[in-house]
Parts: C-alpha cells; structure tokens; sequence
C-alpha cells in the first residue's frame, strides 16, 4: 500500500511538474509560432494539450496568403535556416528540430499552391523533457 501511494504521489507530482511547465512555455512558444507575415487564418489555429501528462504540446494552424509558393518558402527559409525541405507535387515542406536546454521544438511548415496564392500547414511539436 505504501509503494502504491508513494507512486501515486509521484505521479501526481510529475503532473504538476509538467502543467506548470506548460503554463510557462505556452506564451513563450506561442508567440514564436511561425507565421507568414499578412497571412491569413484559413481553416483553423489550435493548441492541444492532451498529452501533456507525457510532456507533449502541439500546435496546429492553417493559413492562406497570396504571395506565391516560391516567396513563402523563401521566407520560412530564412526563420528555420536549419529545415530540411521536400517537395512533392504542387507542396513543399521543410521541416526543424531544436533541442533547447529540456525541451524539443519541431516545426513542421507545409506549403501548397492554391489558385489564389499558398496554403500554408503549420504544426509545432514541444516535448518538455523532465
């Protein structure tokens, strides 16, 4: 009974633990979310913390602006200088990890051409490590 309690309260610490590590992290990475500039919401923007008892905040977000393919991609070149890019079809994605202190942040930008410019798919991952 003992093992289970202090385990229990382990666990329950480690919750804690996270969700105020969250609390923390969420202006901070939110606000560095990359975003085209003059780029418009399209279909949706949103924050989900439904892993956050196994360290996991994801942000999901759809834009859409009139600049050209070849313009957006140039610019989330220059914020994520150390992206892997791809190109499939009509769609490019490139894509960064970084490793900061107990933390991972990967952002993942999809970009495809539209008739009227570029929808643009972007999805960060943050993995706060204990």
């Amino acid at each position: 009974m003992n093992k289970r309690f202090t385990a229990t309260l382990a666990s329950g610490v480690f919750v804690l633990i996270f969700s105020g590590a969250a609390l923390v992290a969420v202006p901070a990475v939110g606000s560095a979310q990359v975003r085209y500039p003059g780029a418009l919401v399209a279909r949706s923007q949103q924050f989900d913390a439904a892993h956050l008892a196994h360290g996991w905040l994801t942000w999901h977000a759809t834009y859409e602006t009139n600049a050209t393919v070849e313009a957006v991609a140039l610019w989330y070149a220059n914020e994520l200088p150390a992206a892997e890019t791809h190109a499939a079809g009509q769609c490019q994605t490139l894509r960064q990890s970084q490793a900061l202190w107990h933390m991972l942040r990967t952002v993942t930008v999809q970009l495809c051409a539209e008739r009227t410019g570029t929808a643009i798919l972007v999805n960060e991952d943050v993995y706060l490590a204990p």
